[in-house]
């Protein structure tokens, strides 16, 4: 069976562009349930730090009590769809510090410290 609405997308090559225009479909099938907030940052890890961070914010509306989860996706300048891919085995991410109105702080550990440089970070939270 086809449904003309579905969005099939590659998970290594979605570009920003493809993204915001996939979360705009997500929130307007979504009208009148709860959505994810959805959105991606870039970590640096700079020359295998073991552990690196990121300050997510313009969260108006997360609150203390969201659940937040992150997942590496994507490429950057310096690091292409392939080793976000092979990275995403040994990169984990925590999620500290949700400030009510404000964002949360993404913190990844690489437990491969041949990891190098930065990476793209996908983020939601509900």
């Amino acid at each position: 069976m086809s449904d003309r609405n579905a969005t099939s997308v590659d998970p290594g090559t979605v570009a920003l562009e493809d993204m915001a225009r996939i979360v705009r479909n997500l929130q307007a099938m979504s009208v009148g349930r709860p959505y994810p907030h959805v959105g991606s940052a870039e970590i640096d890890f700079n020359h295998g730090d073991e552990t690196a961070e990121v300050v997510v914010t313009d969260q108006a509306g997360i609150v203390a009590g969201s659940v937040v989860r992150a997942w590496v996706n994507g490429s950057t300048s310096e690091n292409d769809a392939e080793a976000h891919l092979l990275a995403s085995g040994y990169l984990s991410f925590t999620i500290e510090s949700i400030v009510a109105g404000t964002g949360f702080t993404i913190r990844g550990l690489n437990r491969e410290l041949g990891l190098t440089g930065t990476f793209n970070v996908i983020w939601e939270w509900v």
